[in-house]
């Protein structure tokens, strides 16, 4: 099996000048530079300089939501810049780990489920810039409210602003799910791996002293431990990569959502129903973007306990002392669940993905009370 599933992520993510190596061309840097300066930083900027002199509260709700998806976007980018080297090491990691203990295609449905989940996210984050890039045409007014250096009356002018926002979003939205995907479709093979030692642990049982297909118990353990410890490894450094982005993420998500459902209950249809669909549509790309990690999260832990329940119940007890130590030193460094957390105390299951959606109506709540 190999990990041509990262080949898309990483093709969008080179197109929006994200992808910076050490090995990059001097003309892609400057390409890199320009993308990343006219399409993330200038439109966050933009869109900072607008909410400054907002005083609408609809206009506010609508305009922070978009303003603190930006601003999360931006830490990702330069998430990404310092991470790039160990990144590309890691893809390296994994697929030495792949060629040596094996991993045949059997095992590639949760590769494809989360494949599937890119491009769900892809989908939904693309049909909320499509049907955005529709309003000024319906309202006389832009999709995204920006702060620009020059009076926006002048028609000319007005839609060169248009055609800027609806290819930087279009760009936008694709590095920004990128981005979001990439520990995901790294969780998947976490998943298969470990599914994967489970099946082998399975396969140690009593042998038949006249068997002619007689397994070496002991060494099939070893490996299987070896097999274990090292997509620990891989697991934490993910961690570590993408820890404290998770956890923006998540904060600001839950005021994102909160800015949505605000702004959901002062639209007026139908006459704002170009604006009802702008936000519902991006309502279920925000949520979809912290349900798949947490999701993933989730079944991570759960594929890894099976590994201590399939070693539990293999014929350990037949075999020699030895073995026996091993299996319970096993069993012993299991009882602590396999977890990815943010910033060290922030879980990312759905359990936290429940958390969010209730800090989202809870604040929801109190804005709907002070309206």
């Amino acid at each position: 099996m190999d990990i041509d599933v990262f080949k898309i992520p990483l093709m969008v993510l080179k197109f929006n000048g994200v992808w910076i190596t050490k090995d990059s061309s001097i003309y892609y840097i400057i390409y890199s530079v320009i993308m990343q300066f006219l399409f993330t930083y200038a439109f966050t900027f933009l869109m900072g300089m607008y909410i400054i002199d907002v005083t609408g509260v609809l206009d506010f709700a609508d305009q922070s939501s978009y303003f603190f998806t930006y601003l999360v976007c931006t830490f990702k980018c330069i998430n990404i810049y310092i991470q790039i080297d160990d990144l590309v090491d890691l893809f390296d990691e994994l697929k030495d780990c792949i060629d040596e203990f094996g991993l045949d295609k059997s095992y590639k449905k949760h590769i494809q489920q989360a494949n599937m989940f890119v491009k769900f996210f892809w989908v939904a984050s693309f049909t909320t810039v499509f049907f955005g890039g529709f309003i000024p045409f319906f309202s006389g007014r832009l999709a995204y409210p920006m702060w620009f250096p020059y009076n926006l009356d002048n028609r000319f002018l007005f839609y060169m602003s248009v055609f800027y926002q609806w290819i930087g979003t279009i760009c936008y939205s694709a590095a920004n799910v990128m981005m979001d995907m990439i520990p995901v479709l790294f969780m998947s093979y976490f998943i298969a791996m470990f599914e994967h030692i489970g099946d082998r642990l399975e396969l140690i049982t009593k042998q038949d002293e006249g068997s002619e297909e007689r397994i070496d118990n002991k060494k099939e353990l070893l490996i299987c431990i070896k097999y274990q410890q090292t997509v620990i490894k891989l697991v934490r450094k993910i961690e570590k990569m993408f820890s404290f982005i998770i956890f923006v993420q998540g904060l600001f998500s839950s005021i994102i959502l909160c800015m949505i459902s605000f702004a959901l209950t002062m639209v007026h249809l139908p006459e704002d129903a170009s604006i009802f669909m702008k936000l519902t549509t991006y309502m279920a790309s925000m949520t979809s973007q912290i349900f798949i990690p947490c999701f993933y999260g989730t079944k991570l832990r759960l594929t890894y306990d099976r590994i201590a329940v399939t070693l539990f119940h293999c014929d350990w007890m037949y075999e020699d002392r030895e073995f026996r130590k091993i299996v319970e030193f096993v069993m012993e460094n299991s009882k602590t669940p396999m977890r990815i957390v943010a910033i060290g105390f922030v879980k990312i299951d759905l359990t936290n993905f429940g958390s969010i959606c209730n800090s989202a109506y809870s604040l929801f709540s109190v804005l709907r009370r002070t309206r």
